[in-house]
């Protein structure tokens, strides 16, 4: 592993900078000024900041060993209460440390009961003491209460009460030990030093740290991955002491990230730091020519490590040659994060394409994909869904007719212009060469033959094989859905593709891909887009929380509002077209309670109301044994009975009347509840009597079925009579 942590020494130091390191320690330990000196050490993250600070550091212990360096961490402590006693308190314990000597043990001391001092104030502050003179006024008060009304024994456990209560706030806000303990050690320390104030005191330490013949160096890194809050305290604490002789104080952090994280309605976080910093150094960019040397040495050692049998077919090096120096492959790698980052992921999975002992990728495309998934994710996972881009076999839809040259090209430049960046363009034309031919004519020298010797991923066979520990196999392609748009005119193909995605789960893929590419559907195919998510509809189940066919009406929905100026000329063809469709109950009923959200009028949505319960109403009438056997028939019956209430309830009225058709009527008021426990899955089969009553009286039913059941020798129609009877015990 390539652990990404800063370097301790100059001997780690791979990219020179030991130059400057030694440059900015030789400048703290001549600084010999009034007042402290404060220097921001800046730069992006992995650009090595603490790895320069480290090297800074053993520069002054070289040099002169008498120099005190105090790291102080403040991400360690959440409060600013905390950071700004932890940050005393840390400088008096490493003076302590660091030396035995009197003066720096006397030094640590004033800086100790500085510490107490400004803990005191705080304490004097806080909520928990400033409610402690109310808690015993209250107490007091309950005192008298009680000598002045002895005969009341309930109150005599009122004081108790009050001591508890103001025991727990103590411990709650402060902790009651460390409260009496800060207050002890107050006195205490007060009574040592005559009541010296607080400027005394700071004015004590002045005089000591004047009197030092070297600087102390107080180091304060990742200052910018504090919250706004904490960094605003240590820029405090940082100012608040700039008066103070011979202290340098180095602060490590990002400018722009800190700049922002405190920027305000007064101030910009620029304005601030320069109201603090005095002088700013910019970690210099490393070495581009080391950064590159060390990432090839490392790629080298990985592949001579690396037990292939065809190590010699799968690494080309005048191929890894022209990617690595002339495509731009190095733009990714400007710091040793970066290179750390790649290395760990690439080695680790460049092992698992190993197979006996075979090498089942080229060495030099899948360093150019590794790259792709680190640091440009989003094209990496376009590449794997567009496969057939990638490798020049984009067709239509039916797979009868090949796209035009120019309608390849147009889909190629769209690919670029959503995924590809500046520096990955010539790397994905370089690996895929066919990609390539679609914008202009490309040069590939290696046959087919070849590609697939040397395990190439412009290869058909083996393009899946690199994708295949990071991409979901159930992914859509993006331009496969465009295409699906471009040939709804084909009934038959619209069917397969649609029974394809369903069964081969990609379902999910193409509801998320299809909404975000409505504006790829040709206008004069709308009305085919809609018509083919009712056979979407159809086809998919309808179990779950949230089940696909509810997912489908959402799409259908939310598809619907992107044609705002349309939808009810859209919504009226679609009832045309699909007299009674399942989704069209749902889709008006959705229209009606959020009518806000579409452009169709009260009016036009009272047409739509009237052509979908006449639709119904015919196929009820019509088609008697196909709508009993429907899904969807209470919904059907319900839209019309809502709709003209007489004629619907007449109509099944007369149903029941006449015993030809008294049990298939009868079947549409049976309904089946499924129920999901620990002890599994169960059905439970119900006469729904709530909805039966809407269109008879149960008493007038109870009859027709006794009537109808005595006179039939049909099992399954008994069988009906006895769950009419049945009860939710049974």
């Amino acid at each position: 592993m390539y652990k990404d942590k800063p370097i301790e020494n100059a001997e780690e130091d791979l990219l020179n900078r030991a130059d400057f390191s030694n440059s900015l320690a030789d400048a703290i330990l001549k600084w010999r000024h009034k007042e402290s000196w404060i220097i921001a050490l800046t730069g992006d993250w992995g650009i090595g900041k603490t790895s320069v600070k480290n090297l800074v550091v053993n520069r002054i212990k070289t040099t002169n060993q008498d120099t005190r360096i105090i790291e102080f961490k403040p991400w360690e402590w959440s409060s600013q209460d905390l950071i700004m006693s932890a940050f005393f308190t840390e400088i008096a314990s490493e003076l302590e440390l660091k030396d035995d000597s009197k003066k720096y043990k006397r030094l640590a001391e004033k800086f100790r009961r500085y510490n107490y001092y400004l803990n005191n104030i705080q304490i004097v502050a806080s909520p928990a003491i400033k409610v402690i003179p109310l808690l015993l006024g209250v107490l007091l008060g309950s005192s008298f209460f009680i000598e002045n009304f002895p005969d009341n024994s309930s109150l005599e456990l009122l004081p108790n009460l009050i001591i508890g209560i103001l025991t727990i706030w103590l411990v709650f806000f402060e902790g009651l030990g460390g409260l009496f303990k800060s207050v002890m050690d107050r006195n205490e320390h007060l009574a040592k030093e005559n009541n010296q104030s607080i400027t005394d005191c700071k004015n004590d330490i002045a005089k000591s740290l004047s009197k030092l013949n070297e600087p102390i160096l107080i180091i304060i890194d990742d200052i910018d991955r504090l919250q706004r809050n904490q960094i605003l305290t240590v820029m405090q604490l940082v100012k608040s002491n700039t008066d103070f002789e011979n202290i340098v104080f180095l602060l490590l952090y990002s400018k722009s990230v800190l700049e922002k994280k405190i920027t305000d309605v007064t101030q910009t976080g620029h304005e601030y730091m320069e109201k603090i910093v005095q002088v700013e150094f910019k970690v210099p960019e490393p070495d581009m020519m080391l950064l590159k040397k060390y990432l090839i040495d490392k790629l080298n050692l990985i592949l001579e490590k690396i037990p292939s049998n065809n190590a010699d077919q799968v690494f080309d090096n005048s191929y890894f040659t022209d990617i690595f120096h002339q495509q731009g492959l190095t733009s990714y790698f400007t710091s040793l994060r970066s290179v750390y980052k790649f290395l760990n992921s690439f080695e680790f999975n460049l092992l698992s394409q190993l197979d006996n002992s075979y090498l089942e990728v080229n060495f030099t495309d899948f360093i150019v994909l590794e790259t792709f998934r680190i640091f440009e994710p989003k094209l990496y996972s376009a590449i794997y869904l567009n496969k057939d881009l990638m490798l020049g076999k984009l067709q239509n839809i039916n797979n009868f007719t090949d796209m035009s040259n120019e309608d390849k090209k147009d889909i190629a430049n769209t690919f670029i212009k959503d995924f590809g960046s500046s520096r990955s363009v010539n790397l994905l034309k370089t690996i895929f060469p066919a990609f390539h031919d679609y914008i202009q004519e490309s040069f590939d020298t290696n046959s087919l033959e070849e590609k697939l010797i040397k395990n190439m991923i412009s290869h058909e066979s083996r393009f899946d094989r690199y994708f295949m520990l990071n991409i979901s196999v159930n992914k859509l392609s993006t331009y496969r859905v465009i295409n699906f748009f471009e040939n709804l005119d084909n009934d038959e193909s619209t069917k397969t593709y649609l029974n394809n995605i369903y069964e081969n789960n990609k379902f999910d893929s193409f509801i998320e891909h299809t909404f975000s590419h409505l504006d790829k559907i040709p206008n004069n195919l709308i009305n085919k887009y809609f018509n083919s998510l009712n056979y979407l509809y159809n086809l998919v189940s309808d179990e779950g929380m949230i089940s696909n066919k509810t997912r489908v009406s959402f799409l259908f929905l939310d598809s619907l509002k992107k044609f705002k100026n349309e939808q009810y000329d859209i919504l009226s063809k679609f009832i045309d077209e699909n007299k009674v469709s399942s989704l069209l109950p749902v889709i008006y009923s959705r229209i009606e309670k959020t009518s806000e959200n579409y452009s169709i009028n009260e009016h036009d949505t009272n047409i739509i109301r009237g052509k979908i319960a006449t639709n119904i109403e015919s196929f009820i009438k019509g088609q008697l044994e196909a709508f009993v056997k429907h899904e969807r028939r209470v919904t059907f019956l319900l839209f019309w009975y809502n709709y003209d209430q007489n004629s619907c309830k007449n109509h099944i009225s007369h149903l029941l009347y006449n015993p030809e058709d008294f049990f298939q009527i009868y079947s549409v008021f049976i309904r089946t509840s499924t129920t999901v426990s620990s002890y599994g899955i169960s059905e439970d089969t119900f006469v729904d009597k709530e909805i039966l009553s809407q269109f008879i009286s149960l008493e007038n039913f109870e009859q027709l079925l006794t009537t109808n059941s005595n006179n039939s020798v049909n099992d399954d129609e008994i069988e009906m009579k006895k769950l009419f009877y049945k009860t939710e015990e049974d």
